[in-house]
């Protein structure tokens, strides 16, 4: 991303997509099969961690967090297609189309420009600037020249500082945008969404739902879709913390009431007058995921990290968060296979749980904050010179703090 550009890699990561989905559809051995998945798992992995710092790097600081929501509604999309499509096409043309959209994608990246950022670091300031002027088109130019102004100089800041993993535990808004980083992966990857997207259908089985396994999949996709959609409008409205908390209170209710209709079932109770109940309590959490963890925390990530560690930051803390989801898998067959379905399932409750403190007292509400101002308020002080925790949205003055 830093070598390439942002640009160049985002091109990459479409390639790679549509040249595994070629492959899935060509596929005449499973080799061919496990390779064509390592190279679009490799491209999503990619995309999670350059897209949304692409985008906060193109966009005004007042519709960045809506723009970093779409990826949300594309994705509930391309669920609710595969739930709608798949059951009444042959493989085949399942997986040709699915390869429509990035296709689509890689003409159209084209039109996009490289971001201002990377043009400085390059020392390419004209281009920056006609990039920026480009973006901005329709403002006054002084906001344009300010904003041209404020780019170069945070780059020409950060530029001083060498690339190493060092650097990630060099300052103290790097620390913080590390931890706060790592933290909402975690729990939004043992959040149980790895588990549940897998096998929806299987629980849905397991629940003794009456009514067709086809079906519900279906309703659980149409509620991703349109969550997805109006997922923008809550972010622009709200920002990212106030969805997130409420996503992560509710998971946490909901997969409760999931995991006790499991446990009744395991106490020999007839829960067939309540089918409806995991259908339901299921929805409600795919209801809650997509409105707030689905895509608000890989947002956040996106911004926190300065532009010298972006890169590094962003990649190290999604593969923690991959490595969570597999953990996360893992983890619920050895519970369920010791303890139960419903403890399994209660695992994830609780996870959800302590997400709600985590995100209430460590993750700030960056929306229409600019990137240097997020950066200004990561380096704020632990704590006052009374020894108690500086909040990071409440502002102090100089002579209020004591440095640490």
């Amino acid at each position: 991303m830093d070598t390439l550009g942002r640009k160049p890699t985002t091109f990459l990561i479409i390639l790679f997509m549509v040249i595994s989905c070629s492959m899935l559809a060509i596929a005449s051995t499973v080799e061919i099969l496990y390779l064509a998945r390592i190279i679009g798992g490799f491209s999503f992995g990619m995309s999670v961690s350059v897209l949304p710092v692409y985008v906060a790097e193109l966009s005004d600081p007042a519709v960045r967090g809506t723009l970093n929501s779409f990826p949300l509604a594309s994705r509930s999309l391309g669920y609710f297609l595969m739930y709608a499509v798949g059951p009444i096409v042959s493989y085949t043309n399942l997986i040709l189309v699915t390869i429509v959209a990035p296709v689509i994608a890689l003409l159209l990246i084209f039109l996009l420009p490289e971001s201002p950022y990377h043009l400085f670091a390059k020392g390419k300031s004209e281009s920056a600037q006609q990039t920026v002027t480009w973006l901005r088109r329709g403002a006054a130019k002084e906001a344009i020249q300010a904003e041209v102004d404020s780019i170069q100089k945070a780059v020409e800041e950060l530029k001083a500082n060498k690339k190493s993993f060092r650097n990630l535990f060099s300052t103290r808004a790097n620390i913080r945008a590390l931890c706060i980083s790592c933290g909402l992966l975690f729990f939004l990857q043992m959040s149980g969404i790895p588990l549940i997207m897998s096998i929806t259908e299987s629980l849905f089985i397991l629940a003794r739902v009456n009514i067709s396994t086809k079906v519900c999949t279906l309703v659980f996709g149409g509620l991703m879709l349109t969550v997805g959609l109006v997922g923008p409008a809550v972010t622009r409205r709200f920002g990212f913390k106030t969805p997130l908390l409420i996503s992560a209170f509710g998971m946490c209710l909901s997969l409760s009431v999931f995991g006790g209709h499991f446990y009744m079932i395991s106490l020999g109770h007839d829960m067939s007058a309540y089918s409806l109940v995991p259908l339901l309590s299921l929805v409600a959490y795919i209801s809650f995921f997509s409105l707030g963890f689905s895509n608000s925390a890989f947002a956040v990530v996106g911004e926190l990290f300065a532009p010298n560690i972006k890169a590094l930051g962003t990649s190290l803390t999604n593969s923690i968060g991959f490595a969570c989801g597999l953990l996360s898998i893992q983890l619920y067959y050895v519970i369920k296979s010791t303890l139960g379905i419903h403890f399994g399932i209660w695992t994830f409750a609780l996870t959800n749980a302590l997400a709600v403190p985590f995100t209430f007292f460590f993750v700030p509400n960056t929306s229409g904050m600019s990137l240097q101002e997020i950066q200004e308020m990561l380096s704020k002080p632990w704590f006052d010179k009374k020894n108690k925790v500086v909040p990071l949205e409440e502002k102090y003055t100089m002579r209020e703090v004591c440095y640490i």
